[in-house]
Order: C-alpha cells, then sequence, then structure tokens
C-alpha cells in the first residue's frame, strides 16, 4: 500500500521514537468536523474571580509600542475584535498594558500585563491534579489519544461583571477581555474545575488544563471513549486544535512524561534539551540545569549523589569554583538521563513493596509492585537527615526512614495493604502492633503514626536492599523534614523534696558526659555496635534495639533514663527517703 492509498482512505503516518505509526487521525475529523473548526465558548460555564477587599484599583500609563510592531499588533486586535474575545470600552478602574510574545510560529500574541490585578484577586483553591495521581490513571491502557483544546482559557466566558479587571491600553485605546486571558493568577484552578466538572463521569479519561488524553485496554474500549469526549465537547461548545492532536498511538507525551503501556518515562524532548545544555557558567544557571533535572528526580537512583558536587556551589556563601568533579557529574547527569528506568504505572491490583533504609546522613526508599511476574519500581525518593536526625540510633534511623517513606507516599499507600521491607530485623518487631514493652519514645511515636496503614514488616538483608541503601548513602537533594535536638518534651509529674535537692537536667547531662561507659554506649547507638562487645557494654547489648540517645550524652531505655554511675547513690537515696506507702 502506498502513501496516497493511505491518505484516500483518511489515515496518516506519525512517528514515534523512530518507528513510524499508522493513525487515524482523519475518521474522526470528518466524522465531528464542527469540533475542529473555529474558537468555542462555553456556555454553563463562566469565570467570576473574587477579590480582596479594600484593595485600590492600578491605572498604568502606556507604554507605547514600538511603530515596526503597530501594523502586527493593529490586525492581531482586530481579529481579538472580529472573534469576540475583546471588546472596545471608553474607560475602566482598571487598566494594564499589553504584553507582546512571539509565538513559536513567528506571529505575535499579545498578552496582558496582569500582576496588579493578580495582587487582588483571591485565588482558587481548586487543585491541580499531581503527576503521581495522573500517571496512575493509565494502567492497563495500550492505546491513547491526546486532544488539545484550541486556546482553552479563551473558550471561557468572562463575567460580566468582572471584565473590567482584564482592560488594557494600546495605541487603539482601551480593550477588555470578554473570555478568561492567558495571566490571570485565578485561571488554571477555574479551567480545571470547569474540565474536571465536565467530565467528571466519564472512564477513560485524564486531564490536564486544556490536554485530554483519552486512553483503554483496547481499540474498541478507547474508540467508545473517545466517541463520548467527542459528544460531551460538543454539548458545551468546546473546539479542538486539530494540528495538535493525535489519535490512536501507544504513546503520548502528557504533563513532561511519556505515558506508554508499559510506563512512564521522561519526555524525550526534555531531555534532548538538558543534553544540549553547555556547562553552567553561574550560579544561576547552575540552579536553571538542576531546575529541569530534577524534575525527573523519580527516575534517578543516583541522582543526589551525581548532583552533590554542583549543589555546593550554590550554598550560602560558597565561592562559584568550577571544579573537574563538577564537570564529570554533568557529564553522568546526563549520562542517567539518556537511559532512565521505565516507571511501572501504579496498580491497585497488585502486590505493593515499600523498600526503606538509612544510613548516618540521610534516607532512601523504593516503591515498587509485582506486575505479570517481575517486581517493577515505581517511584524513588531520598532525603538528608538533620544534624539532630543524624544522632539517632541506627534503629531510630530505620524506622525513621519507614515512617516518613509511608507518609511520603500515602496517596498509593492508605487504606490498601503492602509489604515494609527493612534491613533492621528488630523493626519488624518494634513497628508492629505487638512491639510494644521498652521500646524508645521516638519509636513508641512513630508506630502510632504507622497504625493508620495496613502492613506487613518483613527483614530484607541489606545485601538484597541495594537501591534503597544507595538512596540513603547520597546526599539527598530533598530537605528535610522539621527535627529538633533536645528529647520529645513529655508531661511528667514529680514530688519536690525539702529534704533533698531533685536531679535536674543538667546534673543528668553533665554526669553523662563525664561517665566512660554511657559515652562508649551513645558512640554504639548511633554508629552501631562492634563486632566484640567490650564487657562493660553487654549488658546494654541484650536491650540495644530498645536504646536511643537524646541530648547528644543521654542515653534511655524506651521512656526510661539510664542513670549514670555517680549519680545512681544520690537516685536510690531520693527514692528510699520520706516513703509514702507499699506503692512508691
Amino acid at each position: 500500500m502506498g502513501l496516497d492509498l493511505f491518505s484516500s482512505l483518511g489515515f496518516s503516518l506519525m512517528d514515534v521514537d523512530g518507528a513510524t505509526i499508522l493513525t487515524v487521525g482523519s475518521p474522526w475529523q470528518q466524522r465531528w468536523p464542527s469540533l475542529f473548526t473555529g474558537l468555542g465558548c462555553l456556555t454553563a460555564f463562566n469565570h467570576q474571580p473574587l477579590l480582596k477587599p479594600d484593595l485600590r484599583p492600578v491605572i498604568q500609563p502606556l507604554c507605547r509600542l514600538p511603530l515596526a510592531l503597530r501594523d502586527e499588533v493593529t490586525a492581531e486586535l482586530n481579529n481579538l475584535l472580529e472573534l469576540g474575545i475583546i471588546e472596545r470600552i471608553d474607560a475602566s478602574p482598571w487598566v494594564s498594558n499589553l504584553v507582546l510574545a512571539r509565538k513559536k510560529s513567528g506571529t505575535l500574541r499579545p498578552c496582558v500585563d496582569l500582576r496588579s490585578v493578580n495582587t487582588a484577586v483571591v485565588p482558587d483553591k481548586y487543585p491541580l491534579p499531581t503527576v503521581e495521581e495522573l500517571a496512575a490513571k493509565f494502567h492497563g491502557s495500550t492505546v491513547f489519544s491526546k486532544l488539545d483544546l484550541r486556546q482553552g482559557y479563551l473558550q471561557v466566558p468572562l463575567h460580566p461583571e468582572s471584565r473590567n479587571l482584564t482592560a488594557f491600553v494600546t495605541h487603539m485605546g482601551v480593550f477588555r477581555y470578554t473570555r478568561m486571558p492567558f495571566g490571570l493568577s485565578s485561571a488554571p484552578s477555574c479551567f480545571q474545575k470547569i474540565m474536571s466538572t465536565i467530565f467528571a463521569a466519564v472512564s477513560g479519561v485524564v486531564i490536564y488544563l486544556d490536554d485530554i488524553v483519552v486512553h483503554g485496554p483496547t481499540l474498541a474500549s478507547h474508540d467508545e471513549h473517545l466517541d463520548r469526549v467527542f459528544k460531551i465537547l460538543a454539548g458545551h461548545n468546546l473546539t479542538l486544535n486539530g494540528d495538535k492532536c493525535v489519535f490512536t498511538v501507544p504513546a503520548v507525551d502528557f504533563v513532561g512524561f511519556r505515558l506508554s503501556g508499559e510506563g512512564i518515562t521522561p519526555l524525550n524532548s526534555n531531555v534532548e534539551a538538558v543534553l544540549r545544555l553547555p556547562e553552567p557558567s553561574s550560579p544561576a544557571q547552575l540552579a536553571s540545569f538542576l531546575g529541569m533535572t530534577a524534575y525527573y528526580l523519580r527516575f534517578l537512583p543516583q541522582y543526589s549523589a551525581t548532583t552533590a558536587p554542583l549543589r555546593a556551589l550554590l550554598k550560602t556563601g560558597a565561592p562559584w569554583a568550577w571544579s573537574s568533579a563538577c564537570s564529570s557529574a554533568i557529564r553522568q547527569l546526563k549520562a542517567q538521563l539518556t537511559s532512565p528506568p521505565v516507571l511501572a504505572h501504579f496498580d491497585l491490583s497488585c502486590p505493593t513493596f515499600l523498600t526503606c533504609d538509612a544510613s548516618g546522613v540521610a534516607l532512601g526508599a523504593v516503591l515498587s509492585q509485582c506486575q505479570h511476574g517481575s517486581e517493577r519500581p515505581i517511584a524513588f525518593a531520598s532525603r538528608s537527615l538533620t544534624p539532630a536526625e543524624q544522632k539517632y540510633s541506627v534503629g531510630e534511623r530505620e524506622a525513621l526512614a519507614c515512617v516518613w517513606a509511608c507518609e511520603r507516599w500515602h496517596i498509593y499507600l492508605y487504606g490498601r495493604h503492602f509489604t515494609l521491607r527493612t534491613d533492621h530485623q528488630a523493626l519488624t518487631t518494634l513497628l508492629s502492633s505487638s512491639g510494644t514493652g521498652h521500646r524508645p519514645l521516638r519509636l513508641h511515636r512513630w508506630s502510632e503514626r504507622l497504625l493508620q496503614y495496613n502492613f506487613t514488616p518483613l527483614f530484607t538483608p541489606g545485601r538484597d536492599n541495594v537501591v534503597a541503601d544507595l538512596l540513603s548513602r547520597a546526599t539527598p537533594d530533598t530537605p528535610p523534614g522539621p527535627a529538633t535536638d533536645t528529647l520529645e518534651p513529655e508531661l511528667i509529674h514529680m514530688l519536690q523534696w525539702p529534704l533533698r535537692e531533685v536531679v535536674s537536667l543538667q546534673d543528668l547531662q553533665l554526669a553523662s558526659a563525664q561517665d566512660s561507659v554511657l559515652s562508649q554506649l551513645c558512640t554504639c547507638i548511633r554508629e552501631g555496635w562492634p563486632r566484640t562487645v567490650p564487657k562493660d557494654l553487654v549488658p546494654f547489648h541484650r536491650v540495644k534495639d530498645e536504646l536511643s540517645c537524646w541530648n547528644e550524652v543521654c542515653v534511655a531505655r524506651g521512656l526510661r533514663a539510664v542513670i549514670p554511675g555517680s549519680l545512681q547513690p544520690r537516685i536510690l537515696a531520693m527514692a528510699h527517703e520520706g516513703h509514702l506507702g507499699i506503692v512508691k
């Protein structure tokens, strides 16, 4: 079959990742020609942004356009007038200036500088979906179509009482928008809310602003969903940009990622843009480079380790000293981006695993699922430890990794069973509902935070926990959560005896710091126990998983402080003086 025959049958050819794919865009456009003609206008919705009280309107003075651009701007404004997108007015309490931007085609796009107006607009709190929420909806789908609304914002009518907010002045006079313009701070949330409402009852549809992805496990189900979407669009008088629509393909580009039946990968064009970037020559360029690559952090288990020398240059007060290590980091990062792992779509019906680990400086975690007989990653994550958290015992750091990972992926883990893997064997008991007893105060609180999750703890030796271990030993990019360097406050009731001075916290700290046994014990708790345990520490080793170090020098077993030897006679005397009865 030749290309002429394909065209005569209404088919087209599309190149996806170097492969030529047959698409069926033309039949859909022929069946719904009105959807691909002109600029639509919603009939059942409009936008009326809320304004903050007691804010005075702002009238900006005219910024005169260069003479060389006036004819082109005049033509664009006349086109907007003809389409009914703007209208002439004599005056307005709000007046902004026109801002010009060049489209990829080279034509001018007139925009309005609405920064003054946005300070008066109450932000719309309707949430935009996250990448995690969007990607999870594509599980099981193998056929995709992507629809692009033609200038989506301009298809939403602006309430008559709100139109003066968008007034702008030009060499042709004063105009205002009758449709929701680009640049209005409340526009994205409003548009997402409208689209979510319109397609609320439709399955097989994922929407992010003016991009609509229709998907299905089979061609028949995909076509059924697509036909229903077209009926809804037509019913609400919305139109599409046929040049940007893609029909019936095995993969689509969406919100910066390539989505397919296999999973999710970084968008090729974005990766190529990063590969073309030269070495940064200033902190601003380096921050921009790291910002571009950090968007794909979930794909790169070694991202933190690779970018450590680069991030060191961005620390406050750090001199700009580009080194060979920085150049090597740039090359390694680009190499990692050229072959990232394919992350699977989250499947509610598949067994889920959360693998956690901690080192002395960081936490690491991997979310994965067993799909089609093999375990596949869903996402990677890591974060650094605060100075206070670095003083936790080994068991506490491992427990913190478990709590942090569960709460980070709460959207996936809450309300379902999963297996929690850790290479610290004692945690399989200490974090479970049966792990009561003399566990440290922090573990007690963290286990309470985990009660809302339904998981089975599983001990996984370090040799089988490679990825999470690697993430925890890198210097991670994600900022740590809040923490303090003191013992968490608890309500303590004490009797104040006039006969003997009560042991204060300062007394306990000073005596603990001077106690050689407790000093060795704190080191073992923070850095790990040696193969050969010193004789003085053998009693403590038997209950090592119940011990914690706080205030740098003090030791606790569960909720009770370990008393240094120099204070023991004083504590015993206090306990026996003034006996109050059978129970002390």
